[in-house]
């Protein structure tokens, strides 16, 4: 079942990823909420007038999923939070071709546990795990690149 986000609700989700990867999100447009009874809620961003009768995901954008009080952008959702996130892990060139192909890579500096938006120059990739001086890639299996590297 779809369900609109109300305004509170909209304001709280702003604020919570604002405060989780330090930006300055404005986001237009309605949020929609699916999987309201279980552990995990995936959140859509629609910006059209009217919401359709279709199932939540042909409406709008996968944004994010919240799990545990963590919101976990989506690619795209990281891609929109990333234009003003400061809560990112910058790769070169090689680690973005590995995590981009769903390998683990060695992070570049010592980072907290946690989620953050990964990128390459001026380009987002998406979201990755900081753990045990790892990145713990969270790039799914549908948008990997076809070609496979060896762990570096």
């Amino acid at each position: 079942m779809l369900r609109k986000l109300k305004k509170e609700e909209k304001d709280s989700l702003i604020e919570d990823i604002n405060l989780q990867y330090e930006s300055c999100l404005e986001i237009e447009g309605l949020f929609l909420s699916k999987d309201e009874k279980r552990e995990s809620k995936k959140i859509f961003l629609y910006t059209g007038e009217r919401i359709p009768d279709v199932p939540a995901e042909w409406t709008g954008i996968h944004f994010c999923t919240i799990r545990e009080g963590t919101i976990i952008p989506s690619i795209e959702g990281a891609q929109y939070i990333g234009q003003t996130a400061k809560k990112g892990i910058d790769l070169d060139y090689e680690q973005a071709k590995y995590v981009m192909s769903g390998r683990d890579v060695d992070m570049p500096e010592e980072k907290e546990k946690g989620y953050y938006i990964l990128r390459s120059g001026d380009d987002v990739l998406g979201i990755g795990l900081a753990d045990n001086k790892k990145i713990i890639n969270q790039t799914p299996k549908s948008r990997r690149t076809m070609q496979q590297y060896r762990t570096i």
